[in-house]
């Protein structure tokens, strides 16, 4: 079975909000900030932490399925491009 991958920011403002959401959903990990990869231990998923400006890329590409990225979108991770980022200003 593949595993969900996961990618939130290595450090900042919105990793703990992001383990805090992913921790109330159920999924516990073996969290450690300098690993790249934690792997989930109740269900078939990896978290990443990556530059959280890397995160749209990962979700185009394939190389995550899920990204915490601070913005709230309703479209499709793979539509979601690098050109189209400039239409939501950081707050």
């Amino acid at each position: 079975m593949k595993r969900l991958r996961i990618a939130i920011q290595k450090s900042g403002r919105l990793t703990d909000k992001c383990l805090d959401i992913l921790d109330r959903a159920g999924l516990q990990f073996q969290f450690s900030k300098s690993r790249l990869i934690s792997p989930c231990e109740t269900f078939p998923a990896d978290l990443l932490l990556v530059r959280d400006d890397d995160i749209p890329e990962y979700l185009a590409s394939g190389t995550c399925d899920l990204g915490f990225v601070g913005l709230l979108c309703d479209r499709s991770a793979r539509g979601f491009l690098k050109s189209e980022r400039s239409k939501y200003p950081r707050q």
